[in-house]
């Protein structure tokens, strides 16, 4: 060959282990640099390069004249540093860094990290919780709690409580509504009575029943009645369903309370019209464990204290003549 130097030694080639080869001593020229073209045995000494290399790695920065210092190397071109350094430990450890070492003795640290240990005492504590005595009465407590309050007002609205023995209500629930009907206190429209509805039916505890009646047969006498009860097994079923149609009728304008029937009672009154030829009469009350609703319409001009009075006589009779 040629050339009798190692294959590492020829710098056109390159170290085979990656390494390159180091500046030439000052004054001399490296032989073979890269871009100068190689030289045989019979090519004279080559002259000066054609130019400065290119930087590949930047190619947009201006390229170094003879008279500028050499160019700086950056932090992209350099090395990366060593952090396992003294220097560099102390630099990360100003930053926050703690060594695994350091942190696996650290209960605190990492606390997103659970290890089994970690979860068995969670489900020990977790398990223990749910077998203490007092959670465990709290909670029969809450749910009684809550139970008794949805029941006490289901029984308030409804009156829907435990029956009581028949023989000690004064109301009792019969098959024909319209027998303990009286209308006397109209005789003076008219004293021909004609049936026109009567029905009983079961709702739950209660039992509610209907009677309706034509007094007079002449078209433009006489008038309708109407009386529905309902029947409860305790005195606070019939109570607490007259308070409830009261609270929906007290803002009516032609709501009035009336005394001397029942125990409590109001009347939702309209005077007599000529237009339409009648006048109407509701009278609402509640009478120990019933709630009785009777209506007067009359079809004879009549004043508002004259259809008063035959309304309560109407419904006191009802309730003398139906009492156990």
């Amino acid at each position: 060959m040629n050339n009798p130097r190692a294959y590492g030694d020829d710098p056109r080639r390159g170290d085979p282990y990656g390494r390159r080869p180091g500046p030439p001593p000052q004054g001399q020229q490296p032989h073979g640099g890269w871009n100068e073209p190689p030289r045989g045995p019979h090519t004279g000494p080559a002259g000066p390069p054609a130019g400065p290399p290119r930087d590949f790695q930047q190619p947009n920065r201006p390229l170094a004249g003879p008279g500028q210092p050499p160019r700086q190397a950056d932090g992209r071109n350099e090395p990366p540093e060593d952090w396992h350094s003294e220097e560099s430990t102390r630099v990360i450890g100003k930053l926050g860094y703690v060594p695994p070492e350091a942190r696996a003795g650290d209960d605190n640290f990492g606390s997103d990290r659970d290890t089994p240990e970690d979860r068995a005492k969670f489900r020990a504590r977790k398990r223990a919780k749910k077998a203490s005595p007092l959670a465990k009465t709290l909670g029969i407590l809450s749910v009684v709690l809550v139970v008794g309050v949805i029941a006490g007002g289901i029984w308030w609205l409804s009156g829907d409580e435990a029956p009581e023995e028949e023989e000690g209500l004064t109301y009792a629930a019969i098959d024909a509504p319209c027998e303990p009907l009286d209308t006397a206190a109209l005789d003076d429209l008219s004293t021909e009575v004609s049936p026109m509805a009567e029905d009983v039916r079961q709702v739950g505890s209660k039992t509610e029943q209907k009677c309706a009646v034509r007094v007079g047969t002449e078209p433009g006498t006489g008038a309708d009645v109407e009386l529905t009860s309902v029947v409860f097994t305790r005195d606070a079923g019939a109570r607490n369903e007259f308070q409830h149609v009261q609270s929906q009728s007290a803002e009516l304008e032609n709501y009035s309370e009336v005394s001397g029937v029942g125990e409590d009672a109001f009347v939702i009154s309209r005077s007599w019209n000529g237009d339409t030829g009648t006048a109407d009469y509701s009278l609402h009350l509640w009478s120990d464990n019933t709630y009785l609703y009777t209506r007067v319409v009359v079809y004879t001009e009549i004043s508002d204290e004259a259809i008063a009075e035959k309304t309560a006589a109407v419904a006191q009779a009802y309730l003398d003549n139906w009492k156990s």
